[in-house]
């Protein structure tokens, strides 16, 4: 899921509101620029090219018991390498979280997690994604397995992951992280028509920044557990970017 749509409005009124006010997001002293507080798709260009960034990276953050497989991490690197000029590498810091004692995660308490344990921030000729594997689930939306919130940040609900993975007739936990996670990041590379343009209408109108192809990696089935298990049951692999999303990043520097 991304959050780009009725986004801007709550980043101008953000920009707007005093200084005291208790919804307004914390920067981090590491960050002053903030440059990690913009929208989901807004750095869909410096994550593709290597123009203004040259490197990448990535730090992962999870719940005790919520460790990702490496074959996650394996399936990430190879999954951008393939999608993203970064001739400096991709570099990746993992880190067990402090017992959050949540069960259920709004948006504020993601961006509140983020603030407090976000260690990498985008700095010189390396850009940062941020990556938490929650033990719990999305407030908004309990059938949710991630979410992309901001223009570097993406959450995996682990207890979704776990619940739906692993047992019989259901995919491997590895399969189901690695598509999850795959899907999210993709919304930051700015599909679909979320700060990359869509050359074609493939968007998937009715469902956020989706591509209406349903066996593309950026349909909308790709993040719920209503439909997910069944999809992925007869998969070895993720699923593919589509031709037309795969055009769309190509043509804004990506490959």
């Amino acid at each position: 899921m991304n959050l780009r749509t009725g986004a801007q409005i709550f980043f101008i009124l953000f920009l707007c509101a005093c200084a005291e006010s208790d919804d307004s997001p914390r920067i981090s002293d590491k960050a002053p620029d903030g440059h990690y507080l913009r929208i989901s798709g807004a750095s869909a260009n410096e994550f593709l090219s290597s123009s203004v960034y040259a490197g990448l990276t990535i730090q992962v953050i999870y719940a005790k018991g919520f460790e990702p497989a490496a074959t996650t991490v394996t399936q990430l690197t190879g999954f951008l390498n393939s999608r993203i000029n970064k001739p400096a590498g991709i570099s990746i810091h993992m880190n067990e979280l402090p017992d959050t004692g949540k069960e259920v995660f709004t948006l504020a308490d993601l961006k509140d997690i983020e603030y407090r344990y976000r260690e990498q921030f985008t700095q010189n000729d390396r850009l940062t994604l941020f990556i938490f594997i929650a033990d719990g689930i999305y407030s908004e939306d309990p059938n949710l397995l991630g979410i992309a919130y901001q223009n570097t940040s993406v959450a995996l609900f682990g207890s979704n992951i776990h619940a739906h993975s692993g047992g019989p007739d259901q995919p491997s936990r590895q399969l189901l992280e690695a598509t999850v996670l795959d899907h999210e990041i993709g919304h930051l590379l700015g599909l679909v028509n979320n700060g990359t343009a869509a050359l074609s209408p493939h968007q998937h109108l009715g469902f956020g920044r989706h591509c209406k192809v349903e066996t593309c990696l950026m349909h909308w089935t790709w993040e719920n557990t209503e439909f997910i298990v069944d999809k992925l049951k007869d998969r070895m692999y993720p699923p593919d970017i589509d031709s037309q999303c795969l055009a769309d990043l190509r043509a804004n520097d990506g490959r």
